[in-house]
């Protein structure tokens, strides 16, 4: 939601490698925040079917971002992006809540996914 008002589902299909991940930062998979140069990486807790991750973003809109993901299965999982702070002009709060949900397609192969 954002703003009270529910924004449209986005879908589609990402071929994800292991190549693509590295070492417990593969969060940029999942929040953009993870490639913004003013966030920071303040809490990342991973189990084996969980991960939840918080950063910290200052610049002209400061915010703070807070994410899970439950894999419930091999095959899928679920989860959230919250996202809490002010516009780059400082005058509008922001909270909007990401809700995300992907399964396990295909294998990777070699066209563009």
């Amino acid at each position: 939601m954002s703003d009270g008002q529910i924004q449209p589902a986005f879908t589609g299909t990402r071929c994800i490698k292991p190549e693509d991940i590295a070492a417990d930062n593969w969060v940029f998979l999942l929040d953009a925040a993870a490639s913004d140069a003013t966030c920071e990486r303040t809490d990342f807790h991973a189990s084996s079917n969980s991960i939840e991750w918080k950063f910290v973003c200052s610049g002209q809109a400061p915010r703070t971002r807070e994410g899970s993901i439950k894999f419930d299965s091999p095959e899928h999982y679920t989860g959230t992006v919250s996202t809490k702070g002010t516009t780059a002009t400082g005058n509008l709060p922001l909270g909007d809540v990401l809700r995300t949900d992907g399964k396990w397609v295909d294998p990777c192969t070699g066209g563009a996914n």
